[in-house]
């Protein structure tokens, strides 16, 4: 299965309504999807799915009243082509990292070809977790100053949280015995180093970014825009444009996935653009990877 994590540094993004319409556009295409709302603050996945309020969710597996993931798996349409695995609800109960491997793990057993993972915004190490178990790790933001510093902010967090993790080995069978100070240190330095090398060259992070509110128009980003997401690695190669469109929020009162309400709209072309290139993807070097632009250059 595909795991494709959607994180964001900070609120109000578009992400959810992003994943909600993906992944019934996948579905439409015959694509196995499930979409895991895992908001433990304030999960609202369900309604941009025009579904009230689930019998069963997330917060049951954690209560412990649901022996496994598999029981609060809730099929949205007809066909069963579409799964969601509702949220907690609203509450302020974490998740332990030991429970965060657990559900990653979990996860990964799903009878889908494609689970999207919607993530709380924020910065905290839970979030960074989660986003980084994906195969394809988005960041979304506005197409703005402040909302892109904000991702540029995630995606460095991100790279730190993988180098502390990457660097948690075992211990050797056989310790080595120093006979000065100096060789252990230079040692110390030389695995930091390493570590450093590999989380920067990617270590399995492949981290892509859609843009939301873009120019309705289809006018070009500005590149200075994207100043901010430099990093050693380079820029995140851009995933989508998702343009501003009036629909989206007649669609979140209105409790109605926007590719029902408006399926003719910029906003759902996109989508529908974007679920294509996943459904069948172009025989690439990486086939798994899904861009419609080249990394910005810098």
């Amino acid at each position: 299965m595909r795991v494709i994590t959607l994180g964001s540094g900070s609120g109000g993004c578009g992400k959810t309504i992003l994943a909600a319409n993906l992944g019934l556009a996948l579905s439409r295409r015959g694509v196995r999807t499930c979409l895991v709302d895992l908001d433990l603050s304030s999960a609202d996945l369900h309604l941009r799915l025009g579904i009230f309020k689930p019998v069963r969710g997330l917060l049951h597996l954690l209560r412990g009243t649901a022996a496994s993931l598999e029981e609060v798996v809730l099929p949205v349409n007809e066909d069963e082509t579409l799964h969601l695995i509702p949220g907690a609800g609203e509450t302020v109960r974490g998740l332990a990292p030991e429970e965060v491997e657990g559900l990653i793990e979990d996860i990964g057993l799903l009878p889908f070809d494609v689970a999207i993972l919607d993530l709380a915004a924020g910065l905290g190490h839970q979030q960074l977790d989660l986003f980084l178990s994906g195969d394809e790790q988005w960041v979304v933001a506005r197409a703005e100053p402040r909302a892109i510093e904000s991702a540029a902010r995630f995606l460095r967090l991100a790279r730190l949280r993988k180098i502390a993790r990457g660097s948690a080995t075992a211990p050797p069978r056989h310790p080595k015995i120093y006979s000065s100070l100096d060789a252990l240190v230079q040692d110390m330095t030389s695995l930091r180093r390493d570590d450093e090398r590999a989380a920067l060259r990617g270590a399995g992070v492949r981290p892509g970014l859609v843009l939301t509110c873009c120019d309705p128009s289809g006018a070009p980003i500005d590149p200075r825009l994207l100043v901010s997401l430099e990093a050693p690695v380079g820029a995140p190669a851009i995933v989508a444009e998702l343009p501003e469109d009036a629909t989206v929020p007649r669609s979140i009162a209105e409790l109605t996935p926007v590719l029902d309400l408006a399926p003719k709209s910029g906003f759902c072309r996109a989508v529908e653009e974007l679920a294509t290139r996943i459904a069948s993807p172009q025989p690439s070097e990486d086939p798994g990877a899904v861009v419609l632009h080249e990394p910005v250059p810098f």
